[in-house]
């Protein structure tokens, strides 16, 4: 999922990636499908991957409602309600805006048990 983040983030707002931030929303659907429907809402790296899609401000709302629809909320209000209250969160596990990213992740390496 790590591996996620870093390509939302590093596609942000570019044009330029368009077409590869659509491939990587089609890899996310395909991820959430291959969770059996009764396991999607428990899972915890699901549940985890959910609310920082919901939260990310380079998703449009239409993807957001497609993963909405793969775990269950197909009604339109209810998934605009969801989608609003996420918008509304700084962040829930990825943090969007104001981070640096590379300083991140290699402070994430440094803190390796085993390095």
């Amino acid at each position: 999922m790590l591996l996620i983040y870093i390509l939302l983030y590093y596609y942000s707002d570019s044009a330029e990636y368009t077409e590869s931030l659509g491939f990587l929303k089609e890899v996310i659907l395909e991820i959430i499908k291959a969770v059996d429907e009764q396991q999607r809402n428990i899972s915890t790296g699901l549940t985890l991957l959910k609310m920082d899609i919901f939260a990310c401000p380079y998703l449009d709302n239409e993807f957001k409602k497609k993963v909405l629809s793969l775990f269950g909320v197909k009604e339109n209000t209810k998934q605009e309600e969801i989608i609003n209250y996420s918008m509304k969160q700084k962040s829930w596990v990825i943090k969007w805006k104001g981070f640096n990213m590379n300083y991140e992740l290699n402070a994430k390496v440094s803190q390796e048990v085993y390095s």
